[in-house]
Parts: structure tokens; C-alpha cells; sequence
């Protein structure tokens, strides 16, 4: 326990300083914490993604396009994309969202088939986190 030793002041300045010192922690205990903040809700997000081709070729580039909304938001977006129906979704890239877009500008594929992609926008300090629309793409032989 520290001791808080106050100067002489005198009996009436010593008793004004503590009084001053009392109400000011007062007042600080009764503030709430920057801790318990979660009760802040954060601002909604919708993340938009596109393909650059509905069908591309195997082994050759395409690039995924993902739009967060609103367009000051910041943090990064993962790009996902799953071999097939009822697979799972494999973590590809994760880019920086900038003025409102992430983009992965050179993905190729080495498998063929309907392959979906998918984007996660990760939130940041204001904003709520955010998963786009599923986008389907063909990789022909």
C-alpha cells in the first residue's frame, strides 16, 4: 500500500488539498475504464467481391476485387476459395484495404473445375468485420 504524504501546509490547506485529492479520485473511479469499451458498437460493413472472368484457363491470371463498404474503413480482406461444392474454403492472400477496395491481382489456378471464391473484410478499430457474396468461377483445361 503506497502512503500518499502530503507537505504542511497547515490545517486548512491540508484538509482543501485532500479534499481536492478525494473528489478527483472520485471522479476517476466513476469513469468507466477504456477496457470495458466493448460495449461500443462498432460501424456495420457489407464487402463486395468480383472476379475479373467468369471462366478463365487453367494455370492462367485472374484477379479478385473485394469493395468494403464504407469506403473509409481500414484493415485487410483474405481472398478464400474452396476446389468445389462442399469443400472447404482455403485462405489464398490477404491484401490491404485502401480507399474502400482490396485487391489480389494475380491468382492462377492448377486445378480445373467450379472453383468459389469468397472475401473476408477483418474490421478494424471503428468498423465490424465483413463477408462477401460467394463468386463462382470455371477453370477450363
Amino acid at each position: 500500500m503506497q502512503v500518499l504524504t502530503l507537505p504542511r501546509l497547515g490545517t486548512r490547506r491540508a484538509f482543501a488539498a485532500f479534499t481536492l485529492l478525494a473528489v478527483c479520485m472520485a471522479a476517476a473511479l466513476s469513469l468507466p475504464s477504456m477496457a470495458s469499451e466493448k460495449h461500443l458498437e462498432k460501424i456495420g460493413t457489407t464487402t463486395k467481391l468480383t472476379a475479373s472472368a467468369k471462366t478463365v484457363k487453367e494455370f492462367s491470371f485472374f484477379s479478385l476485387t473485394a469493395k468494403v463498404s464504407p469506403s473509409k474503413a481500414t484493415g485487410t480482406v483474405a481472398f478464400y476459395g474452396s476446389p468445389g461444392p462442399g469443400r472447404p474454403y482455403i485462405k489464398l492472400v490477404t491484401y490491404k484495404v485502401i480507399a474502400g477496395v482490396a485487391k489480389a491481382p494475380a491468382l492462377h489456378l492448377r486445378i480445373s473445375g467450379h472453383v468459389t471464391f469468397k472475401a473476408v473484410y477483418s474490421g478494424s478499430g471503428f468498423y465490424g468485420t465483413s463477408t462477401s457474396n460467394v463468386v463462382p468461377v470455371d477453370v477450363t483445361k
